[in-house]
Parts: structure tokens; sequence; C-alpha cells
């Protein structure tokens, strides 16, 4: 799997937009890579099979620009603000990006919506890493209520997608309770020597974790426009 098939169906995964019929075109009509199905698109020699499922992939790639774009302006303003949060905003935009892959979440119906709470929630997060100091007792109690989240609620998915693989579903529950767990060990094995990557890590979590609650979906939905 080359970097653009890669980066683009982990970027549709973040969306909760399924990415079987992509992985059943490239095998069925010997596509060794999204990279190579564009190739043959532009030069008229696409299957009509895999035609219908092109504008899908147009889309995953457009999504992992536009993210990609977003991430970046807002480490930019956070290097700008002069606050000395463009580390920990990093790392909390790292994590909360890594378990959204799995976890899934609410997303925002516009994307000014989105890159707005994406600004004042990380920057937000980030200046709050450099202020307080989180000792091992709130580190493990935040965990084990997040990892007893992550049970309940994970993965989260859009009201609007068809799949709903039983099997698929548990995958990924169960990978987001094991990265959970792993960013649990890093935040206590780093919270003294690291305190600002360890709390950061820790923040991290518990953002993406409130995107997946109930509590979490009314706030965002509000926040949106919507009806709670």
């Amino acid at each position: 799997m080359d970097f653009i098939t890669y980066l683009t169906k982990g970027t549709l995964n973040v969306f909760n937009i399924n990415t079987n019929k992509i992985n059943e075109v490239l095998n069925k009509d010997h596509y060794s890579t999204i990279n190579d199905l564009i190739k043959k698109h532009r030069k008229k020699e696409i299957q009509s099979n895999a035609e219908r499922i092109f504008q899908l992939v147009e889309n995953g790639i457009t999504l992992t620009y536009s993210e990609i774009l977003k991430y970046v302006i807002v480490l930019l303003i956070a290097k700008c603000l002069c606050l000395g949060i463009s580390l920990p905003v990093f790392f909390v935009m790292t994590i909360f990006t890594i378990l959204r892959v799995s976890a899934g979440g609410v997303h925002l119906s516009t994307f000014n919506k989105c890159f707005g709470a994406m600004i004042i929630c990380f920057l937000s997060l980030g200046w709050i890493v450099t202020q307080i100091h989180i000792d091992y007792l709130y580190l493990i109690i935040g965990y084990t209520i997040s990892i007893y989240l992550t049970y309940k609620y994970a993965p989260q998915e859009r009201e609007d997608k068809s799949d709903k693989d039983c099997d698929n579903g548990n995958v990924k529950k169960h990978r987001s309770i094991l990265f959970v767990t792993v960013c649990c060990f890093l935040s206590v094995v780093l919270l003294n020597s690291h305190q600002i990557i360890s709390t950061s890590v820790f923040f991290g979590v518990l953002l993406e974790i409130f995107t997946i609650t109930s509590i979490g979906a009314r706030f965002f939905k509000w926040i949106d426009g919507g009806h709670i």
C-alpha cells in the first residue's frame, strides 16, 4: 500500500466513510494502489466498476489535504501567539486524531464550524497544559474513566453512515481501548521527566473521548446550531 492509498483511507476512516468498496475495486480490477487508479482514470483506461467509486477517492484526497491544512494553520496560530503552547497543541492534536480514526466522534456540519471548534479546543487545551500539574492519581482516574467510556461508546459512527458491520465495530472498539491504554502508560512514565508531553497526551485522549459521549455529542450539536 503506497502513501497516497494509506493516507486517503485513513482520512475516510476519520470521517467514518466505509472504505470496503475501495478495497473491493482495487482487488477486483487489479489496481495496485489508489495512485494507479487515478493515473488510469486520467488516461481514460478506467473500468466502469472503478468509475463508481472514483468520486469517493477524490473526496478522500480532498479531505486529507483539508485536514492537513487545518492542523498546520492551528500550529501556526499557536506559534504566532507566542504563548509557548506549540508543543502541547501538537501532541493534543496528534493523540486526538489517531484515536479518532478508530473511536469516531461527532462531526460539525460545515468546514468553518469544524475549523473554529478545532482552534478553540486545541489552543485552549494547549494553554491549560502549560498552566497545571497533574498528579498520578488524577491520571489513573482520568484514564480509567476514559477506558470505560471508550468501551461504552466507541466507535461512534455518523448518523448517515449505512455500514453497521458489528465485527468491524468491535475491532475499532478494541483498537481504541488499546490505544487509550498505551497513552495511559506513556503519560504515567513521562509525567516526571516530560510533564508537558504527558499532560498533552492525557488531554488529547480526554477531548476525543468527550466527542464520542452523549454529552459531548449534544454539546457540539448545540454549537452546530441544531436541536439538542
